[in-house]
């Protein structure tokens, strides 16, 4: 291709930063369009020997081992560019195996296999894989077997251990795979990666999938061995290498041995060398070597459940060990590194696996101290708490045990009183931690909702609590669970925990305005305590509506409850639930159903609103020996309270509805008798008149008259 139309891009940093992560930049579409049809991006780490023909028009700028790439375009594998015309428009003719590898920069392999004799017998028929070493890594091919690649002919090991029967494509290659060479009882390890690099025996394919008339050629940055991969397993390799006599000890006390052999996949062991153990202090050496739990968890963190080679690492990537801890693996443009510990030398490769040699013993938190596990997660105050409660070698060489230990946000909000003796009064820190923490291991899958454990301190209890998401512990909430280490479990909570010595009731009368509800508990406490059955709980939550709610419910409907024994016991076992509730184990937009003693209420939270119904939560967590209790601004009616009353109203309005009628019909009877009696008397009062005789006499007269 010619250098017309060549374009070599540095990555500038800013540009990096924009791209990385992301779909492929603007600038690189419009560079990558402006080099023609069929140009392929070739990407190369400065200073060093590694360059990647991605087969790719458009990809994404990014750091191979920290260092930013150079890119250029090349013509595509299958094309070349014609003439003076842009980009790469002519087919380029297939040739032989030998022919496309020596266009490719293997020239001295090639010369290697003609020197030989193999040329003629790949001549006579078939088709063939190659593997082709690059002109530079053939330059830098070890004495021993540069020596072994000028014996035997045709039938060089080396030579033809490069070579497979068949066609087998990159895209065929499986994640994990042996292949067997045209070098008997010889096989190469392929393997591919989620980053799209292919590896034959851990050496990097730079250049894949290149066709030739009688086959496919790969080109590959590093001559292979075919002595590279023992028949032994990696266990075996181990045991049998000098520099991990230490690992094997801890592999056959362990009994960790025999389920290696039985695994039934490759993969990779990171054995540190005898140096890297010694490192070690010798008393936290044997300390682990004597905890069964500890060594097999330290062991298991140097076992990864795949192949892993050094060449596939091209930036940092976290990789779970059989251990289930995530290791880093990054590298730099001379080593490779795991969690900081350098993977020296070549790999050793096995049948079943790969072996790196490290220098420094990756110590999984099992293995660890509670006060490690600390320093591991930043909790400085818990940290500088412990000296001043002289409590370091207990936490560090002590247990089992199990802490909860406040995060720095929970230690922030406590109050400035109480930090400050605490950080100023050994007696006061001791007490505060003590009471952080119980004895013997306590993981997240051990416990259940309402369990109680002892503190440290042998007075106070802990009440654990186990909710939907989360777990909590008091009136905290779990950020972290489960770090296990060498002497117990650590878990981090988001609030500093204090003991508590008074009740409920002792609490709200205390505070005051709380007179009605305490009023309405004594009564349903003294006719039927079992109904509220506070006695040996500690766990419950309180909703309990101050005094205030209580006149927005009215005197009447109150005078109501308190009037009626049943009716007052199902309201007030309506705001008491038998769990305890945390306003952190509440999330917001969601609805929580939550079961009361009564029946059920919904508990939400919106823009950081508790509500309970259509009650709000005036004052959260106020801890108690009995639980916890939520202030609240209206009274939860249970459905058969609102029923009983609607009911009783009702029949309140009818009996004075029918009183009133009553009254009325009465009224105008009465009425009506009066003005009867009245016009009666009324007519006796004429009849004793002057004249009335006279009158009616006359009358009598007039009328016989006339009927005369």
């Amino acid at each position: 291709m010619a250098r017309r139309w060549l374009l070599l891009v540095s990555l500038a940093a800013g540009l990096l930063a924009a791209a990385a992560g992301k779909r492929v930049p603007w600038w690189s579409i419009r560079i990558a369009q402006q080099q023609g049809p069929h140009a392929c991006v070739v990407e190369q780490v400065p200073g060093t020997y590694m360059e990647l023909w991605t087969e790719c028009r458009y990809w994404m700028h990014r750091k191979i081992c920290g260092q930013k790439t150079l890119i250029r375009y090349e013509c595509c594998e299958g094309y070349q560019q014609l003439g003076e015309d842009s980009g790469c428009t002519a087919v380029k003719p297939l040739k032989n195996l030998l022919e496309t590898a020596e266009d490719l920069g293997a020239g001295r392999f090639v010369a290697a296999i003609r020197g030989s004799g193999l040329a003629e017998e790949l001549g006579k028929g078939g088709t063939f894989t190659l593997f082709a070493p690059t002109d530079s890594a053939f330059e830098r091919m070890p004495a021993s077997l540069r020596e072994a690649l000028q014996a035997g002919g045709a039938g060089n090991a080396v030579l033809l251990y490069h070579l497979l029967d068949g066609k087998l494509t990159s895209r065929e290659m499986r994640a994990d795979q042996l292949v067997p060479t045209r070098s008997a009882g010889h096989r190469i390890r392929l393997n591919k990666y989620s980053n799209q690099i292919r590896t034959a025996n851990c050496r990097l394919l730079m250049r894949k999938d290149q066709k030739a008339t009688n086959g496919i050629v790969h080109v590959i940055d590093g001559v292979l061995d075919p002595s590279s991969i023992s028949n032994a397993s990696v266990v075996d390799l181990v045991m049998q290498d000098g520099r991990f006599t230490m690992l094997t000890e801890a592999l056959q006390r362990s009994g960790y041995l025999r389920e290696l052999r039985d695994l039934p996949r490759a993969i990779s062991i990171l054995a540190p060398s005898d140096e890297a153990f010694q490192k070690l202090p010798a008393r936290r050496r044997e300390k682990i070597m004597r905890d069964a739990g500890a060594v097999r968890a330290l062991l298991q963190n140097h076992v990864m459940p795949h192949p892993i080679c050094k060449s596939a690492i091209l930036s940092e990537h976290k990789m779970k060990s059989m251990a289930g801890n995530k290791l880093t693996f990054q590298c730099d443009r001379d080593s490779v590194f795991v969690d900081r510990s350098e993977a020296r030398s070549d790999e050793l490769m096995a049948e079943d696996g790969v072996i790196h040699l490290l220098d420094d013993v990756i110590i999984p938190d099992r293995a660890k101290s509670l006060l490690e596990l600390a320093e591991q997660q930043q909790l400085d105050t818990f940290l500088s708490l412990v000296e001043v409660a002289g409590l370091r070698d207990t936490l560090r060489d002590g247990g089992d045990f199990t802490l909860f230990v406040p995060d720095e946000k929970a230690f922030r909000a406590m109050p400035e009183r109480l930090r400050e003796a605490a950080r100023s009064d050994a007696s006061a820190a001791r007490r505060l931690l003590l009471f952080h923490g119980a004895e013997g291991r306590h993981l997240s899958k051990d416990i259940a909702d309402g369990q109680v454990v002892t503190s440290l301190d042998r007075q106070s209890a802990l009440r654990l609590q186990v909710h939907r998401s989360a777990l909590g512990v008091e009136d905290a909430m779990v950020r972290q669970a489960d770090l296990e280490g060498q002497n117990g479990v650590l878990h981090v909570i988001d609030r500093v925990l204090q003991p508590v010595s008074e009740s409920a009731g002792d609490i709200l009368r205390q505070r005051g305005g709380f007179s009605t509800f305490l009023q309405a508990m004594e009564k349903v406490m003294m006719t039927n305590a079992s109904d509220l059955a506070l006695h040996n709980q500690g766990a419950c939550t309180f909703f309990v509506p101050n005094d205030e709610a209580f006149k927005e419910l009215g005197l009447a409907k109150t005078d109501m409850l308190m009037g009626d024994a049943q009716m007052l016991a199902q309201t007030v076992k309506h705001h008491i639930t038998d769990r305890m509730l945390p306003a952190g184990s509440f999330k917001p937009k969601l609805t929580y159903h939550v079961a009361t003693k009564q029946g059920t209420v919904d508990v939400q939270k919106a823009g950081g609103q508790l509500t309970v119904d259509n009650a709000r939560i005036l004052k959260r967590d106020i801890l108690n020996t009995n639980g916890i209790i939520h202030v609240i601004d209206k009274v939860l009616l249970p459905s058969s309270v609102v029923e009983s009353t609607f009911k009783s109203q009702s029949a309140t309005r009818r009996r004075a509805n029918s009183r009133h009628t009553n009254h009325a019909t009465s009224t105008s009877y009465s009425r009506r008798v009066t003005t009867s009696s009245f016009r009666s008397e009324r007519r006796r009062h004429r009849s004793r008149r002057p004249g009335a005789s006279r009158s009616r006499h006359s009358q009598t007269s007039r009328r016989a008259q006339t009927s005369g």
